[in-house]
């Protein structure tokens, strides 16, 4: 793909023209490429992770050696791909980072919150998608494009947790959402998108003619590719507007009621709470696997805080570290934070 369009993703390079070139650029032999091809489907193990609310959200881990050439897909031909700003989510960009507080601040200050999650993304996209991306963005010839796809697809999804296949959900819009965010930022509006949840965002309040036209583009730009919103994550929330106890709007997990996307006073005193909670018990009871449990997970809320500069994170992050050989002695101990 090419031109200048930042609201474009792009490719830099020139497209591969063969499949012999294909396997080259990849570091493997033709007679390898194909055979990986031929044998993909049978080369994943299936990971079954618990929902929340029920059931089973289903992972897959390619197994060697076609985990090494999906490692040398991303790496050689998505990530060198220029994603437009937009894009905040699992796209390796040390120039102009992107996590859940870049795409948060994105927002922060703004009216106005439309929230917006695809349902089943990852296995909403089909093998025609994917090859049309192939073909269409990357501009490679047809054999080239169904090869890549035929390696970057399992059973007519893409396989979540594969190491391509959040980069290919960045690309899977690639030709139309460009063209609703270049309508929005005219209107002064700002969108964003963490992989599968969108969040499009105003600097007043919108009458319900403007937010049923919004919402209804949106859902547009998803059937184009056969992709649907999951509806019980349909949110429209005002800056201020309560969207749960003790919580005003958030985007990605952090607040943004302010000019700067931060974290909650509410969440800062949960997580105050629950460190507090683990040196008591540390101190009273000793260690276990579930106490350990709970320490990693406010080690990472405690860091959640600490990016989004507030000095109480650092705190409380010194006194997890402080706690940590506690928690877990000698060779059950795990680096938290980057330390032996």
């Amino acid at each position: 793909m090419v031109g200048n369009d930042p609201l474009v993703p792009r490719y830099p390079h020139r497209p591969i023209g063969s499949i012999d070139a294909l396997a080259r650029h990849l570091g493997v032999s033709r007679r390898e490429l194909e055979r990986l091809t031929r044998a993909a489907p049978r080369l994943y193990r299936a990971n079954p992770l618990p929902k929340k609310g029920g059931g089973f959200r289903w992972t897959y881990d390619a197994r060697p050696p076609l985990k090494r050439l999906h490692a040398a897909i991303k790496e050689k031909l998505l990530q060198p791909v220029e994603y437009p700003s937009y894009l905040q989510g699992s796209i390796r960009d040390p120039d102009t980072p992107r996590e859940p507080l870049t795409n948060a601040d994105l927002h922060a200050g703004n009216y106005l919150f439309i929230q917006e999650d695809v349902a089943g993304f990852f296995g909403s996209i089909g093998p025609s998608v994917v090859n049309d991306m192939w073909r269409r963005f990357f501009a490679f010839p047809a054999d080239v494009s169904e090869i890549l796809t035929n390696l970057t697809t399992l059973k007519g999804l893409v396989p979540e947790g594969a190491r391509p296949s959040s980069y290919i959900a960045n690309l899977a819009l690639w030709d139309v959402e460009p063209q609703l965010v270049r309508e929005l930022q005219g209107r002064g509006f700002v969108y964003s998108r963490y992989v599968d949840d969108v969040v499009i965002s105003a600097p007043r309040n919108l009458s319900h003619e403007e937010k049923t036209e919004v919402v209804g583009r949106l859902y547009g730009m998803f059937a184009a590719k056969g992709l649907r919103a999951k509806r019980q994550k349909h949110s429209i929330a005002k800056k201020g507007q309560a969207a749960g106890k003790g919580r005003g709007v958030t985007v990605t997990g952090y607040s943004v009621a302010g000019g700067r996307a931060a974290v909650s006073k509410a969440e800062r005193n949960r997580v105050r709470s629950a460190v507090r909670q683990i040196e008591v018990e540390a101190r009273t009871r000793g260690t276990s696997p579930e106490l350990q449990a709970r320490f990693q997970s406010a080690s990472s809320r405690v860091d959640r805080i600490a990016r989004a500069g507030s000095a109480q994170g650092v705190r409380l992050r010194q006194r997890l570290a402080e706690l940590k050989p506690s928690v877990f002695p000698k060779s059950n101990r795990r680096d938290i934070y980057g330390g032996g």
